[in-house]
């Protein structure tokens, strides 16, 4: 019986607690980068998720643009459906003039959607025409900005670090002006 319990007290086959205390720290340390991959794959998901929604805006507005300067003669005439419309487009003229040093003549407009109460929505459509050359292509680009909270974008005729930051998409399309008529 004595010699049963020296062999039991002498058989050095379990774990020491230096040993259970590295395994538990390995154990969190693949634990950690898991839990930090998964996190991290959220945030994107996330980021993707808002730039492709944003790219479908871009896209729809590019499409309504499309449609209004090719059933019109002018930019006058456009800017008329864009900002009386306000069911369809709803725009706001901003700011237009002639780019320094160029011929090239411009008009921007804006409008902004609230799809939650913490997100607003701005769309900007820039539209240039080369006033030298007697021709019916203009220059469209849809931006489509999304900013948090109570940040705007109060104007879109100078470029500020919000308006770069806030940016999500953009479309650019050369149209003619009347193609349809």
């Amino acid at each position: 019986m004595v010699s049963q319990l020296k062999k039991i007290i002498q058989n050095e086959k379990g774990l020491t607690l230096v040993e259970v205390i590295a395994s538990f720290v390995l154990l969190i340390i693949i634990l950690f980068s898991f839990f930090t991959l998964f996190v991290q794959g959220s945030k994107t998901t996330k980021s993707s998720k808002s730039i492709v929604d944003a790219t479908y805006i871009a896209q729809t507005e590019m499409e309504n643009a499309y449609e209004t300067i090719t059933n019109s003669d002018s930019l006058a005439t456009a800017e008329k459906t864009w900002i009386t419309n306000n069911s369809e487009m709803g725009y706001s003229k901003e700011c237009s003039g002639i780019v320094p040093s160029t011929s090239l003549k411009y008009s921007i407009y804006k409008k902004e959607k609230k799809p939650n109460p913490n997100t607003t929505i701005t769309t900007v459509m820039r539209i240039t025409q080369n006033q030298d050359f007697p021709t019916n292509l203009s220059n469209v680009i849809i931006n489509v900005y999304e900013t948090e909270g109570n940040h705007k974008i109060l104007n879109v005729c100078i470029n500020e670090d919000l308006i770069k930051k806030a940016k999500k998409a953009q479309m650019e399309n050369v149209v003619e002006w009347g193609v349809s008529k």
